[in-house]
């Protein structure tokens, strides 16, 4: 450390006596030796931190190295500065970020997609104010519904996203897409699009409403944009796009996009429209021995659209457990099957058949989901035993006790569990002796390349013989040809479904299948 001398020029307000506050400087961290200019963080006498200035100078001619330090509290200097560069790149109002520095970071995103191949997305959003007549809002009121909308608006929008306000009442969003697949990035624009109309659309108080609706323009850039400009005016041709269509509306750029987007919107209600109509209906795809002899089947849902026919489950079943729907739409379907089941027993055609029932992860998760099911299955008067609940191995991942108590009281219940596409996922062998079920079942993918593939084959081997080893049955799916029955019969496996023994069919034509199978016993 090394006495410092002192020429204060701004500096008397700082130090009211240098002689006596003797101020010491470490030179390893301010290197006295030309530091110029240098902003530095000292402390006065007592113990406040401030900004300075440092310029040093050597004494000629005294002969020792004597050196004159200036300091010069930049505090307000800088203050200043922070003031003018948020005058330059924020919104005074709103305190978001300004047009200029929305822009200069959607160059930066740009840039990085050009290096990395980052999919980027630009919201333009324009705000509309509703009818002003009644006096809900004034004038003078302005600028703070403004800081309203941007709190909520704020909101909805995380971290490493970028809300500007650019002018007046038009915002822009500008992010990073997190996923790749462009079907998914659509979803991804769509539910945050709704949560921003969704939040201006929120009451302002417990009786009043909030004045502004929210039209959006989306626009997904997938690096045939060359400049920042450029993508946030196609956002904006997108938002007026929207306005045609009414208020607290979204449309996307990319014509192609946007008719996805309104081939999904559609589907999202007409899918509403058939939980409330109960629009679907179960097909059977019979469970064999290899001998032939039915004993089960396996209940796959279809939705019977009033104009578009059958719709198959891969393309409403994402959808709805997007939605929320799975619960209801599975209640509907066990109510299917326990009519189903309650005619065959009172037929005398299903003494010993057992119906498979998929259980979706959405509805396995609800806390009732095994008090609904067994109320159902008794207000049918069925027996529980001709009840089988199937549940995909991924499901078992989370909440592993969870799972495996709600399992067991399925059980109490008397309805068998069976373990549905096995060998597909990653948890269940350390955790197989803990669940409760009764039947493993080989998924299909095994089954197809199992004469090809030498590798698959052991695995069916191996699934096989530890399912034998834990006293479980052993039913394989897919089965479509005589080769991969005899192929697997010869492991040791007993029980078939699949294209060689019939394909999934509606209830008349299973109902018609186990009077034949009757009438030929």
């Amino acid at each position: 450390m090394e006495r410092a001398q002192f020429t204060t020029l701004a500096s008397a307000q700082i130090f009211e006596d240098a002689q006596q506050q003797s101020l010491y400087i470490n030179h390893t961290l301010l290197r006295p030796h030309g530091a110029t200019g240098e902003i530095v963080l000292l402390k006065r006498a007592d113990g406040r931190s401030f900004p300075a200035e440092l310029h040093t100078s050597l004494i000629d001619g005294t002969g020792q190295n004597d050196q004159i330090w200036v300091i010069i509290d930049v505090s307000e200097r800088l203050e200043t500065e922070s003031r003018i560069d948020r005058l330059a790149f924020y919104d005074p109002v709103t305190d978001l970020p300004n047009k200029k520095l929305f822009l200069d970071r959607l160059r930066r995103g740009l840039g990085r997609q050009q290096a990395h191949g980052l999919p980027l997305v630009v919201f333009y959003m324009e705000m509309h104010r509703a009818d002003l007549s009644h006096g809900l809002v004034k004038a003078d009121d302005a600028d703070r519904l403004f800081k309203e909308c941007a709190r909520r608006l704020g909101a909805c929008v995380a971290a490493d996203q970028t809300l500007a306000r650019l002018d007046g009442e038009r915002f822009a969003l500008g992010c990073d897409l997190p996923v790749s697949d462009l079907a998914e990035g659509i979803r991804f624009c769509e539910t945050l699009a709704h949560r921003l109309i969704a939040a201006l659309a929120e009451p302002q108080g417990s009786t009043v409403s909030f004045p502004y609706s929210l039209n959006i323009g989306i626009n997904i850039l997938r690096g045939d944009v060359q400049s920042a400009e450029e993508a946030v005016m196609q956002a904006k041709l997108a938002m007026v796009q929207s306005l045609a269509a009414g208020r607290n509306v979204f449309r996307f750029f990319d014509p192609a996009m946007q008719a996805l987007a309104s081939q999904r919107s559609a589907l999202e209600v007409e899918l509403r429209t058939a939980v409330a109509q109960h629009q679907f209906v179960v097909h059977y795809q019979p469970q064999v021995t290899f001998e032939g002899k039915v004993v089960g089947a396996e209940a796959l849902v279809r939705w019977k659209h009033p104009l578009k026919g059958m719709v198959p489950p891969a393309l409403f079943i994402p959808v709805a457990e997007e939605l929320g729907l799975m619960e209801e739409i599975g209640h509907q379907v066990l109510e299917a099957i326990c009519r189903d089941l309650e005619s065959w027993q009172r037929e005398g055609l299903a003494r010993e058949l057992v119906v498979a029932v998929n259980v979706s992860a959405q509805e396995f998760k609800v806390d009732h989901f095994v008090a609904r099911f067994h109320e159902t299955i008794r207000q049918h008067r069925i027996s529980s035993k001709a009840v089988k609940v199937e549940l995909t191995e991924s499901m078992m991942i989370d909440k592993i006790d969870e799972v495996i108590e709600k399992m067991n009281d399925l059980k109490l219940h008397e309805v068998s569990i069976s373990l549905d596409d096995f060998g597909t996922g990653y948890s269940s062998l350390s955790y197989l002796g803990r669940f409760p079920i009764d039947q493993l079942k080989i998924d299909q993918s095994f089954v197809r390349r199992m004469q090809d593939d030498a590798a698959t084959a052991s695995i069916i081997r191996s699934i096989i013989m530890l399912g034998q080893s834990l006293g479980l049955s052993i039913i394989a799916e897919g089965v479509e040809t005589m080769e991969q029955r005899d192929l697997l019969h010869a492991q040791g496996c007993t029980l078939y479904q699949g294209y060689w023994y019939g394909r999934p069919m509606p209830g008349e034509q299973f109902t018609a299948l186990l009077e034949g199978r009757q009438r030929a016993s």
